[in-house]
């Protein structure tokens, strides 16, 4: 509408010009003017022309066209932003982008991040630099209540006080609200777009004003926009609206209670509001108690309710807008029990490769990078729900993952496999669990082979313990002997001697009434390392000497290289390195054809190296041990590496190199733990030791044999335990702390019984004279 200054100033002119024309027109006509006027009657005409043209322009100044009167309203209309808090990244990133100049800034993630909640309060921190007003308009885009672009026009129109005249489509009004929008500054708030379509008609048609957008989709497709992604609160931003939202100051009270309710809320601001609000309105319960309710993951959506406010709500406004294939593609995903998977893993559960990308679109399924999907926590179980719908679903789905497991796990090279490893298990365990023993079964045979030896992967511990119950829970007695043998050689190589042994010492008994000789000798394999790491040497020497000649009988060349191994590892245990030479050299020349893996060639060279060592050859021993620690490396086999860089320790240290060694068993360790292989780190923190030993460094030597030794009791193995307690009594004598010295040979001896490790008796007699 025009201003009333203008209508007032364009009525006068209009009255004043009307009467000049009266009386010019007259005169112009025929008609006179009174005497003192006369003189000017000549130029009637010309006074005719001047006030139409007078008329004209004033008309059009003030005038104006009939429908589109000149706008001044300043609309307010952002809602309030109150008590907002964290994404300071987030909103630094915004005012960025608006400062780049960029018109539309569009903010997009999954259901229930707080897209709506930054950008209002972007839209206040910026409305600054927008003095002609600021307009705010819900679409509806995940309500389900999809607003209609003229309707949302209308409204604007209204608040800018140019309201169209009568009816007006879509088009008009879109046109009208470009043009009142020219010339202005003005931010425009867009909050829960669908799609473009529903966004475009709503954009100014000139500079100067700015467009917040937010909305599921980036809505790439919406020209001169430019996106800002969401992802989920950081750790102390989570905290911090947990407070905010309800918590209070029981998050300072109870932190442990705290970071839970934040994990099980997977850090999503709608979670942690509503958890705050639960709080709200039940002020007698703790973080604990909150805590509490939200680890039962059946439960946890219902506990994630107050009010109208909920994540399943959120969340099913996504689901509902897809079309019914997609939305069976996303039940299917209830099915996997991991939270990323591959895309040839989510192409076999979904039934396709196309589905995951519109899931994707939808904000249901993220996709990280590496060509991986994955769900949130949160998501994760509403997609169970979803499946629990339609339960015969789920069964095929699942077959269809391990098909694609069992295939790939096949052909993979071992990094690829490696990285599969905490999947297949979760799918293992999953199968198991549910009542599908045989699928399970399946999926762990095909991990075996994949995953051999690699005492670093802990997540084939987990399978082959499920394989276990699997094959029990079928009852195949074949089956259940294999996968104890296979277990109990697992648990071993993981530093669990005693399980080893006893799965192992049962798995024997079972083949002896199977009578199945190859598996009788991989069972007398494993078991012999068993009880040779369990300090019984001379029932290790027996079968492992048993299975060595079985598999030269058939000629299997590769077990036959595995067992001269251990063999020859029994021989420097015992403290016999010529007959550790003499085996593994005949090792190293069957392995020149066996079909064996780069690391398993890599610990023959390993073994031989130190066997040359320990027989005085150290110039033969060091580019044996170099080149096993490459080849460890190439694969990243972090545990065999750390037992090659122990080795080259252990050569330093024979040369009196102490600081040399001290390096090298660092690394060792440094190694270990990167896998967390606590055998290893026994053993390296053992050769530490006994370099500072070496070096005269009692105090240090005692502390390291220490630790060793509760590394090893954590394990459960008690000869080693045992074999270090002894070491550290020799230091405490040598500190002059006889008390101390006593009560470790005395703790000792109790762990050492049953076993016959020749140099526990080297040790005990060191012990004994000291003693004297």
């Amino acid at each position: 509408m025009r201003g009333k200054g203008g209508l007032l100033r364009a009525a006068l002119a209009s009255t004043l010009l009307s009467v000049l024309l009266a009386v010019a027109v007259n005169v112009a006509t025929g008609g006179t003017l009174p005497a003192p006027l006369a003189p000017l009657a000549p130029y009637a005409w010309v006074v005719v022309a001047l006030a139409a043209a007078v008329t004209t322009v004033i008309a059009i100044r003030e005038g104006g066209a009939p429908d589109a009167p000149s706008p001044v309203a300043r609309p307010a209309q952002l809602r309030a932003a109150a008590g907002y808090t964290g994404r300071a990244a987030d909103l630094a990133k915004l005012r960025r982008l608006v400062e780049e100049k960029h018109p539309v800034v569009v903010v997009t993630g999954a259901p229930g991040v707080g897209k709506s909640a930054l950008a209002a309060h972007a839209a206040h921190a910026l409305r600054g630099g927008y003095p002609d007003g600021q307009l705010f308009a819900p679409l509806g885009g995940g309500s389900g209540l999809l607003a209609d672009p003229a309707t949302v026009l209308a409204d604007l129109l209204d608040a800018l006080d140019a309201p169209v005249a009568g009816p007006a489509d879509a088009e008009r009004l879109a046109a009208r609200y470009r043009s009142v929008l020219a010339g202005r500054r003005v931010l425009v708030l867009l909050d829960d777009a669908r799609d473009a379509a529903q966004v475009r008609p709503l954009l100014p048609g000139t500079p100067g004003c700015l467009v917040l957008v937010t909305s599921r989709s980036a809505l790439a497709d919406l020209a001169g926009a430019v996106s800002h992604e969401l992802a989920m609160l950081g750790d102390d931003d989570a905290l911090a609206l947990l407070r905010a939202a309800g918590a209070g100051d029981r998050v300072d009270a109870e932190p442990a209670a705290a970071r839970e309710v934040v994990a099980a809320c997977g850090a999503l601001p709608l979670a942690l509001q509503v958890a705050g609000g639960r709080l709200r309105a039940r002020p007698n319960w703790t973080l604990g108690d909150l805590a509490a309710r939200l680890r039962d993951e059946r439960a946890r959506l219902d506990e994630l309710t107050v009010g109208d406010l909920g994540v399943r709500a959120s969340f099913a406004t996504a689901y509902r807008d897809l079309p019914e294939e997609q939305r069976a593609a996303f039940r299917t995903l209830g099915a996997f029990p991991g939270r990323d998977l591959a895309a040839g893993a989510a192409a076999a559960l979904t039934g396709g490769a196309s589905m995951m990308e519109p899931l994707v679109d939808a904000r249901l399924v993220e996709a990280p990078a590496g060509g991986r999907y994955g769900l949130h926590d949160l998501m994760r179980l509403f997609a169970r729900e979803r499946l629990a719908e339609t339960p015969d679903a789920a069964a095929p789905a699942l077959r269809r993952l391990v098909d694609w497991y069992a295939g790939m796990l096949a052909g993979a090279a071992l990094p690829d496999a490696e990285a599969e490893a905490e999947n297949v298990a979760l799918t293992v365990r999953h199968l198991v669990d549910h009542g599908a023993p045989a699928e399970a079964a399946r999926l762990a045979e095909a991990a075996d082979e994949s995953l051999l030896q690699r005492v670093e992967q802990p997540h084939f511990l987990t399978i082959s313990r499920d394989r276990l119950r699997a094959d029990e829970a079928i009852g195949d007695p074949v089956a259940i002997a294999k996968a104890r043998t296979r277990l109990g050689q697992v648990e071993n190589a993981f530093g669990y001697v005693a399980t080893g042994v006893d799965l192992l010492t049962d798995a024997l008994e079972r083949w002896a009434v199977i009578g199945d000789p190859d598996w009788l000798a991989r069972t007398r394999q494993g078991l012999g390392i068993a009880l040779r790491d369990a300090g019984q040497h001379g029932a290790a020497l027996a079968l492992l000497s048993e299975a060595r000649a079985h598999f030269e009988a058939v000629g299997d060349q590769r077990r036959e290289v595995q067992v001269l191994g251990d063999l020859g590892s029994l021989m420097l245990s015992r403290h016999q390195p010529g007959e550790a030479v003499a085996l593994m050299e005949r090792a190293r020349a069957l392995s020149a054809t066996a079909p064996l893996q780069v690391h398993e060639k890599a610990w023959v060279l390993l073994t031989l190296g130190t066997a040359y060592a320990n027989s005085g050859r150290e110039v033969e021993a060091l580019p044996l041990i170099e080149q096993a620690r490459a080849d460890f490396h190439r694969p990243a086999n972090w545990s065999g590496e750390g037992y090659a860089l122990t080795a080259l320790g252990n050569l330093a240290d024979a040369a009196g190199d102490y600081a040399t060694a001290a390096r090298w068993h660092a690394e060792a360790m440094a190694a270990f733990a990167r896998v967390d292989h606590q055998p290893g780190m026994g053993h390296a923190t053992e050769a530490a030791a006994h370099t500072q030993a070496h070096s005269g460094d009692a105090l240090a030597a005692s502390a390291a044999y220490g630790r060793a030794a509760e590394i090893y009791g954590a394990l459960g193995n008690r000869a080693n335990q045992g074999l270090d307690l002894l070491w550290q009594a020799e230091q405490l004598i040598a500190l002059g702390r006889r008390a101390e010295a006593d009560a470790a040979a005395e703790r000792a001896e109790a762990l050492l019984a049953g076993s016959d490790l020749p140099i526990a008796d080297l040790v005990r007699a060191r012990v004994r004279a000291l003693r004297e």
